[in-house]
Parts: C-alpha cells; structure tokens; sequence
C-alpha cells in the first residue's frame, strides 16, 4: 500500500491512524521502514572525480539477481521442492538518460537536473542453465517501468563521456562476470546455482553511437554508407548486419595511435574509418534488437515529413532555411496535416510537448495510433497527386512491419517478411527519389528481418527499451515528492531505493490484474480476440496475420 500510493512517513502515519480508528492494526512506521531496507541491496556509491565527489549510487549485478530470483519464486508460488538446484535467469539491460528535474520546493532545476539510468529487467527464470527449461517464472510486463530493476542512477547527462567511459565498462565487467560463472545462493534453505545471461538492447540512437563509438556512421549495424544505403542495387542485394564490437575497437586502434578521441575525420574515408569518431565504450554486442519505441516515433516522423512535402509539392528534402519561401510553404502544410490528423488522435502530433518539459508530443503510443487505419483514410486530405495510392501503402506496410517487430510471442515467416521490407524500401528508392532516409527507417526496412530471424524467428518486443523510457516521468515525480530532499546526494540515493521497491517481483504480483469483459483473459483489454474473429477486419490485420505463422 505505502509502495503503490507513494506515501512518505507522514501520510502513512495519517492513513494508519484512520485505520486504528476503523479496528485494523496496520504496522507501525519504523517496521515498515525496516522491512523495506531488508529487502533492498547496499547502495554503493559512485564517484568517477574526487572533485566531484559521489554522483550516485548503484548496485551490485550479483546481488540484484540473487533478490529477483527470492522475490520472483514467492511471486509464482513456487515451493522449495519445485526449485531445481539449478535455475536460469534471461533478461536484459541497458541504460537512458532524462533531464528537467526537480527538487520540491524548488525554483530552479536541481543542481544535479539530468538522470542516467541503467537498469535490468528479468525476463524468464527457468530450470537448468538456458530458457529451454521448465519456466518458474515469467514476467508479465517486460515492458513496464513497474519491472525494471535499476542497476545504477547517475547525476549526469547520458552523452557525456566523461562519466559513460569509466561508468559502463564497470557495470559490464560485473555483468559479464556473472554471466560467466554464475553464483550460488539459497533459497528458504536449499542450496541452489544460478546461471544469468543479459543482453544489451535497451537503449536509443544517441546512446547506441555512443557506446559503439560511432558518431559518424549512418546506420549502427552495417557498414555501407548513407550515399550507398539509398542506392536501388544495394537495397535488392540486401544489407547485413555486419558490425561488431571487436572490429569497432580495431578500426579505432588502427586510426589512432596514442588512443586519442575523438578520431579526426577525412573527405572519402568512410570505407575504413566505418563512422567511428571515439573509442567503443562496451565491448558487448549491440547488434541483437532495434529500440522499438523509438523506432515507432522515428519512423512516424519521417513519414509526417514525407507527407508535408507532397503535401507542399516539394520534392526538396528538408525544410531549408526559415527565411525561404519554401519554408513557409512546408510550415503551412504541417499546419494542416497537424489540423487534419488532431481530429483521430485527439492532439496535436509533432509538435512541442505540452507537459512543460523539452521534447516532442511525438510519442510511442500516439505513433501507433498514427499508423492506424483511421489516419490513414485522412492522407487524401493532404495529398492530391498521383503519389496517393503509393503513400498509403507504404503508410500501410509501416504499420505492419512494425507491428511485426513489435510482437513477442508469434512465431514469424521471415521469408515473407522479408519480402515486404525489401519491397517498400524499393517503393520508397524508385518513387521518392529526392526523400532522405533517416538510420532508423533504414534499419526497420533493411535489417529487421535478419534480426528476427536471429531470434528464432520471433518477434523482439519483448527487447524493447519502453519500460526504461516509461521509468523518466516516474523519476521526475519521485525526485520532487517522494524521496528525500536534503541535497542532491541523499536525494539520489533514496530515490534508487524507491525505484527497486516499485519494481520489486512480489508487490507487483499484488497488483489488480485487469480481464478483458468480453472473454475474461488477460493481456488485452480493448481488442478481444474472439470479438476481432467476428468483425471485418483490415487490410493491414490480414497481412500481419499472413506473415504470423503461429
């Protein structure tokens, strides 16, 4: 209760009394308190500079788990006999960064007004030592920001190096060691041997070059540059995913000699420098998901972009310099497609974020409601010339492939999905010549299908970075009305606490678990399965339904 309604001492101790008034006998506050300290891992400091003193605190890889697996088991209802000696834990991690903080009370922003998160998020705990065994415990929302479990929050900016360089290779080197030789523990008194393997999928654009060391580069998982990447025979040839870390560190060692970043860059030396600007900072591989949210928003925005121009009928990609007269013309056009698409989606898209923080209203769930079927009956609105039908349909195949994506448990015809990235890509090359390709919609249509494939040919939802993105509104609010407010310091390290005691396995497995009224199952609550079944459905429904094979 005190976890679910963010009550501090103060409150509780109100709601207790009330309660001792109406017969109950709550716990006193100081149990409370004592209770969550014990089920919470040491906090350790970090400090990267003297100077700066601690910037934050994180936690220690092994003992995270060795508490996921204790509160995961009494979440399942598993008992000691059912608890093999040895269990698996498959999960992921990954790290973001937010800004716009405050302290209550507060004039300004908080001295230390930027955040860097780095969390794990369980996915599966399992018999044996990989995923193929008997599942004990699996996560009911592997992309809620109710189940990630913070590895580390820092003071600081996510691009700046400075803190990312000494920060990460000391996370990786625990995880790592972890992942190696696993650990042993008890479980209510059974000796038991875990194995753990993470993979580092959560995280965005600016974080994923970062780590990579390749500001330069076009696109993060091939080679080929952004001239050739909108080249019509390289797209029918296809492009592998042909990084990886250990190439990355030797591109770097071979273009510098004393390890200085960042690398000086020439005209012509894409081909050997690959787009590397500064020293990889992992040395794990990046290359197993896309960042799905994040892939929902970029690819809309592109496709709103897109849609302004032939809505202007300018086939100049960009929107030039203000003083143009294109760019009046181009700014009229998004004026009316905002206009014309705030009568489905309720808001305006693609404008500036109205909650008082810096950003977009571009976000996961409204890029998903833009790809709909309803916004696209509108793009005859803005569009008048013969480009229609060819618009909607590549409005329509992005919708699919990223459902596609997006998808967790359905088992994937990769050749059919194969098909429709290459064909929209060719679409999009042969009818658009003048259109510039952002990395991320290059990335969807020219690799999405390789990695899929990679996975056992399903989808890589469940990879998604939204549950760590979903995790900054919750840290604002916690920053400025439930932790503590001394300093900044004790700030932080109240709020890491607060942040593993919302994600904790147990409490949520407390939570009300919402039921569909139609069939009584859970995961859906508006589109039912069987009401679908019985309903005409779309285009795009039928399509993503051909390339599911299960």
């Amino acid at each position: 209760l005190m976890i679910s309604q963010e009550l501090g001492r103060d409150r509780y101790l109100s709601l207790r009394s009330t309660l001792m008034s109406e017969g109950f006998e709550p716990q006193p506050w100081h149990k409370i308190n004592d209770h969550c300290n014990s089920i919470t891992p040491e906090r350790v400091p970090v400090i990267i500079d003297q100077n700066d003193g601690i910037i934050g605190y994180r936690f220690d890889f092994k003992e995270i788990c060795k508490y996921i697996v204790n509160r995961s088991l009494l979440a399942a209802n598993v008992s000691v006999a059912n608890v093999p000696e040895h269990i698996y834990i498959g999960g992921k991690d990954g790290a973001d960064g937010s800004g716009q903080h405050y302290r209550r009370a507060q004039v300004h922003v908080a001295v230390k007004g930027n955040i860097l998160l780095y969390s794990f998020t369980p996915l599966i705990i399992c018999t044996g030592d990989s995923e193929n065994g008997e599942v004990l415990w699996r996560n009911p929302a592997p992309n809620s920001a109710l189940t990630q479990r913070p590895l580390a929050i820092i003071g600081a900016k996510e691009d700046r190096e400075e803190v990312l360089r000494p920060l990460i290779p000391q996370i990786e080197a625990n995880i790592l060691y972890i992942s190696a030789n696993g650990f042993d523990m008890q479980f209510m008194g059974k000796d038991i041997h875990v194995s753990v393997h993470s993979s580092l999928t959560m995280f965005d654009g600016k974080m994923h070059a970062a780590l990579q060391g390749t500001g330069g580069a076009y696109c993060q998982m091939c080679r080929c540059s952004k001239t050739n990447c909108h080249k019509l025979h390289y797209v029918v040839n296809g492009f592998l995913v042909d990084r990886n870390m250990d190439d990355m560190h030797a591109i770097f060692s071979m273009l510098t000699n004393n390890g200085e970043s960042p690398v000086s860059k020439r005209e012509g030396d894409y081909d050997t420098r690959a787009g590397v600007t500064s020293e990889p900072i992992t040395h794990r591989d990046l290359s197993t998901g896309i960042s799905v949210t994040h892939a929902w928003i970029n690819c809309c925005s592109w496709f709103l972009n897109l849609l302004y121009h032939l809505a202007a009928r300018d086939k100049t990609w960009g929107f030039g310099n203000k003083a143009d007269a294109r760019h009046k013309k181009l700014m009229q056009a998004k004026t009316k497609a905002q206009d014309i698409f705030a009568t489905v989606l309720g808001r305006r898209i693609d404008t500036a974020d109205g909650t008082g923080h810096t950003g977009n209203s571009l976000t996961g769930n409204l890029a998903k409601r833009f790809f709909s079927e309803d916004c696209r009956n509108l793009i005859s609105k803005l569009v008048k010339t013969s480009d229609l039908i060819i618009i909607k349909t590549i409005h329509m195949n992005l919708y699919v492939i990223l459902r596609i994506i997006s998808s967790k448990d359905h088992k994937i015809d990769v050749d059919k999905f194969h098909t429709l990235c290459t064909n929209t890509y060719i679409e999009i090359i042969k009818n658009f010549k003048w259109v510039n390709l952002t990395p991320t919609v290059h990335k969807i249509l020219a690799h999405s299908p390789e990695l899929i494939e990679k996975n056992d040919c399903l989808g890589i939802g469940h990879l998604s970075e939204e549950g760590l993105e979903a995790c900054h509104k919750i840290i604002r609010r916690f920053r400025a009305y439930w932790t503590l407010q001394t300093n900044d310091t004790v700030n932080m390290k109240d709020l890491i606490k607060k942040m593993w005691l919302i994600s904790d396995p147990l409490f949520y497995s407390f939570r009300r678990v919402l039921k569909c009224s139609k069939c009584g199952s859970t995961g859906h609550q508006r589109k039912c399965p069987l009401f679908q079944e019985s309903i005409n459905k779309s285009e795009s429904d039928l399509m993503v339904e051909d390339i599911f094979i299960e």
